[in-house]
């Protein structure tokens, strides 16, 4: 399920929350406030998008600004919501994996070994045109991932696992 949270940035007595769904009869019993305007919240984590375009570091410390980090995309169905989600305004962004460790060796911001990817065709290559050290990965919405260099800017999009149990279950239908 994908729950989609949009509300004020000054959260109060004007507070608009909507959470979408395709089956009004779904149960939830788990939901998130994500930090940011538009962010998505799939697999018990927030996504949302820095402002601006920045080096892999600084987009990691700016999602940290946010208590988040670069993004974890653990699977095909974050893979694909969050490309849902930006694809018409984002064409590549940083996500948070890496092999500044060791060459070949990729992960996350958790330092975790990343067990899902989406390469791109002949990725990863540790090359990017002419430069060579390619250790930061970014997705490019019709390619797939690339590993690129660390201090080009891009867009970033964060994550941050957060989950709140409710003392019931929620039925969908209830909440709008």
């Amino acid at each position: 399920m994908i729950v989609v949270l949009r509300y004020n940035w000054n959260v109060g007595p004007n507070d608009t929350r909507s959470i979408e769904s395709s089956n009004e009869d779904e149960t939830v019993s788990e939901i998130t406030t994500c930090v940011k305007l538009e962010s998505i919240y799939i697999s018990e984590r927030c996504y949302w998008i820095v402002d601006g375009k920045h080096d892999f570091k600084e987009s990691h410390r700016l999602c940290q600004v946010d208590d988040g980090i670069l993004a974890e995309v653990p699977d095909d169905s974050v893979q694909e919501a969050v490309n849902k989600q930006w694809l018409s305004i984002l064409e590549s962004y940083w996500i948070g994996v890496h092999d500044m460790y060791s060459e070949y060796s990729f992960v996350n911001m958790l330092n975790e070994t990343i067990t899902y990817a989406k390469w791109g065709r002949y990725q990863p290559n540790n090359i990017h045109g002419q430069h060579t050290n390619a250790d930061c990965v970014l997705d490019e919405m019709d390619f797939g991932w690339i590993d690129t260099v660390c201090s080009f800017e891009y867009p970033a999009i964060c994550s941050k696992r957060v989950t709140c149990k409710f003392n019931r279950n929620l039925n969908l239908r209830d909440i709008q």
